[in-house]
């Protein structure tokens, strides 16, 4: 395996879990486990984020905050983000993994959370981000 990728242990991720006190989605745990990005790259950093810690921390921070005026469901696992304030999680409470967005600037001021699915299982989502990382 190139040294510039990294493969976060089951137990890392089984830590993860308990720490956000939510079941993970296996194809989430996999990706996790089997991490298709190097760690150099902005996919790793951002918009699928790698380090259990970041991933950890997003969370708390917006259960606690909220987003944009709403509380944010625990039930939502947020894996990553695009830097614009927007917010790609998982809906656990779902057993296929869909996608989805959480949009900052259709959510402020509004009454509902404006929350966008991708329209791929996050297995799909992953392939589609590592073909447009190799163009």
């Amino acid at each position: 395996m190139p040294e510039h990728l990294h493969c976060t242990s089951e137990e890392d991720v089984a830590q993860l879990g308990r720490k956000l006190q939510i079941a993970l989605p296996r194809a989430y745990r996999d990706v996790l486990i089997r991490y298709p990005f190097p760690l150099d790259d902005d996919l790793a950093r951002v918009v699928l984020y790698e380090d259990p810690k970041k991933i950890v921390a997003q969370n708390e921070y917006y259960r606690t905050a909220g987003f944009f005026g709403h509380s944010w469901p625990l039930h939502y696992l947020i894996i990553g983000d695009f830097m614009n304030g927007d917010l790609v999680f998982l809906d656990t409470a779902l057993a296929r993994a869909p996608v989805f967005i959480a949009n900052h600037e259709l959510s402020s001021g509004k009454a509902d959370l404006a929350v966008e699915d991708v329209g791929s299982t996050l297995s799909e989502w992953v392939i589609k981000l590592l073909a447009l990382s190799q163009e």
